[in-house]
C-alpha cells in the first residue's frame, strides 16, 4: 500500500512539473472576412506574433486582454532550463481596445537572449493575469 502512495504521488508531482511547461496552443479569432491565431487562454488573453520568436531578434507582439480591469501591464518570462527571470515590460499602460471582442491590448517589440522554452506571467496592476509557455527557436 505504501508503494502505491508513494507511486502515484511521484506520479502526481511529475504530472504537474511537465503540464507547466506544455507550449500553449492557439485559437483563431475572426478579423473582418479571415481569421487569425493568437496564443493563450481563449476569452482571457490573447497573444498575436506575425513570426516565430527567434534568440535576439525583436518580434512585434500584441497582447489582447479579455475583462482586465488593470490599467498597467508588466510581462515577466522564465526560462524553462536556466531558470533565468526576466521582466521583459513593466508597468506599461494598457489602451481600451473592442477588437476581438477583447478590452485591453498593449503592443510592444519582444526579444529572447536566449532559446528554448520560456514561460510568460502577465500581470495587469501587479496581479497575475496568465501565463503562456512559448518556443524560442
Amino acid at each position: 500500500m505504501k508503494r502505491m502512495i508513494v507511486f502515484f504521488i511521484i506520479l502526481l508531482i511529475t504530472a504537474c512539473g511537465s503540464s507547466e511547461w506544455k507550449a500553449t496552443s492557439a485559437f483563431f479569432v475572426q478579423e473582418g472576412d479571415h481569421y487569425i491565431s493568437l496564443i493563450g487562454p481563449k476569452s482571457k488573453l490573447g497573444l498575436k506574433i506575425d513570426e516565430p520568436f527567434m534568440k535576439n531578434k525583436d518580434v512585434q507582439t500584441a497582447w489582447y486582454l479579455w475583462d482586465a480591469e488593470g490599467e498597467y501591464i508588466t510581462i515577466k518570462a522564465t526560462h524553462k532550463e536556466t531558470d533565468r527571470e526576466a521582466i521583459v515590460i513593466e508597468s506599461a499602460t494598457l489602451q481600451s481596445t473592442k477588437q476581438f471582442g477583447a478590452n485591453r491590448v498593449y503592443t510592444a517589440p519582444m526579444t529572447f537572449e536566449e532559446s528554448g522554452k520560456w514561460r510568460i506571467d502577465i500581470l495587469t496592476d501587479n496581479e497575475l493575469f496568465a501565463s503562456i509557455v512559448v518556443e524560442v527557436q
